[in-house]
């Protein structure tokens, strides 16, 4: 009975993102030692799928299949996990040789990395990559016949921020049109977020460096790095730099790493009101100077030179929708988007308003601001759950863990594309993807609601 109330305590700590103390490691379970080799064997068949020649629809069932089957081994591994299993560096190995395996894969799940090679040969040889669209006559001549045709929306200026659009131009110049420099670039941010990782485990819980397999060995940051070649992957060693200084109390630090983070993409803008949580009095002027002027000295460079370089943020703001089951179910409702965007982003400030009043941790505050953030959204992409990730370093999270693993099923609509050329998504996603998260927040509002009734009656009595 002992050891069975040790184990349920130590799963109610988890659950509530809380590191567990254990005096020493237990035996693993015999299906652990084997679950990196596993998932290395698995990464290893989308390289051998691409050598074969196989056609993109098959490639992206197999695709399907080995980002859940590696997401259902790593959510089991975080679930059941105990320090001394392995060691950080062998799992910094093990997460690095993953990587390294799906280098040669192209990008047959995304065309986003050919508008990032477009861009940074844009802002090469133009200076300024939010002028003009790729359709512009103007730039006819940088066109070719690998990147340019691959191009999506190419009626449409970038909406990529200054910072990834230095970093863009930084992998043109690297691989010019060819897609090694933005891949060499991921490879190197996934390793530089993996080393600061490490310390903001060690400096923001104290313990248990190894739970650094959290990130080394997800999935997620894993294919949509390498294979997906999404530009949020250079937006990681930022968020795990504004982890790393917040634990510290650093407040300046913080606020500079966010602005980083956010010049590579708008998101981690919603980390703010956390920052802000954690100082009083003239430190909070600071932290949003050290956040919010860099941002607009970044975007201003490109407003003098005579661009509208929100031009297609606008756009995707107001017109982009996939995987928002909250926001479709209001915009189908209402019959009106427009209203149904305004809801969603009330719903969005309430509840982070709430997180900030009772969360005074930053990086749990932080994790709860990004899944209302997500929840609440109008369009969340795979890879936009990459931005999760970091948090983990607090500790396991089931409505975090659950949304990474099943992520890969939205995948679904763009096989349907390729097979029936229609755009359609599945409710059956959204009710794998969102139920069990939904399930868990209402019941775990309703324990804390239960709670806080049962302690008001008893003051009172």
């Amino acid at each position: 009975m002992k050891r069975s109330s040790s184990r349920c305590a130590d799963q109610d700590a988890r659950s509530e993102g809380v590191p567990t103390e254990v005096g020493s490691a237990p035996p693993r379970p015999g299906w652990v030692p084997a679950a990196a080799p596993v998932m290395a064997a698995a990464y290893a068949v989308l390289p051998g799928l691409t050598l074969w020649g196989v056609a993109s629809v098959w490639f992206l069932r197999c695709y399907i299949l080995v980002a859940l089957l590696a997401g259902v081994l790593w959510g089991g591994l975080l679930w059941q996990w105990r320090p001394g299993w392995f060691s950080p560096r062998g799992i910094v190995f093990w997460g690095v040789l993953f990587r390294v395996l799906l280098l040669p894969v192209p990008p047959l799940t995304s065309t986003d990395v050919f508008r990032y090679v477009w861009d940074g040969k844009v802002f090469v040889w133009t200076g300024n990559p939010y002028r003009c669209a790729p359709v512009s006559d103007e730039l006819r001549s940088l066109r070719d016949g690998y990147v340019f045709p691959h191009i999506n929306h190419p009626e449409l200026p970038t909406i990529y921020p200054p910072l990834a659009q230095v970093l863009f131009a930084v992998a043109y110049l690297l691989g010019n049109d060819s897609l090694w420099g933005i891949k060499l670039l991921n490879l190197l941010a996934e390793g530089v977020t993996l080393w600061l990782l490490g310390f903001v485990r060690l400096t923001a819980v104290g313990r248990d460096a190894s739970w650094i397999v959290a990130y080394a060995w997800c999935p997620l940051p894993i294919l949509e790095s390498m294979v997906g070649v999404h530009g949020d992957t250079l937006g990681m060693p930022w968020l795990a730099a504004v982890y790393l200084a917040a634990a510290g109390r650093r407040p300046v630090v913080a606020g500079l790493a966010l602005a980083g983070a956010a010049l590579i993409k708008l998101f981690p803008l919603v980390l703010l009101p956390a920052l802000w949580r954690q100082e009083r009095g003239r430190a909070v002027v600071a932290v949003s100077a050290a956040s919010l002027l860099p941002l607009v000295a970044g975007w201003a460079a490109f407003f003098l030179d005579a661009a509208d370089p929100l031009v297609s943020l606008r756009v995707y703001v107001w017109n982009w929708q996939f995987n928002a089951p909250l926001f479709s179910g209001f915009q189908h409702w209402l019959q009106d988007g427009y209203r149904a965007r305004q809801i969603c982003l009330l719903l969005f400030l309430a509840t982070a308003a709430g997180v900030v009043i009772r969360e005074t941790r930053f990086i749990p505050a932080a994790q709860w601001l990004w899944l209302a953030f997500f929840l609440c959204g109008t369009t969340v992409f795979p890879w936009y759950l990459m931005w999760l990730v970091p948090g983990l370093m607090a500790g396991f999270s089931f409505p975090v863990v659950w949304l990474i693993v099943t992520a890969p099923l939205t995948y679904f609509t763009e096989l349907g594309y390729q097979v029936e050329g229609v755009w359609r998504e599945s409710y059956w996603v959204w009710a794998v993807e969102f139920l069990p998260v939904t399930g868990w927040l209402v019941g775990r509002g309703g324990v804390r609601i239960w709670q806080w009734h049962g302690g008001r009656r008893h003051g009172e009595s």
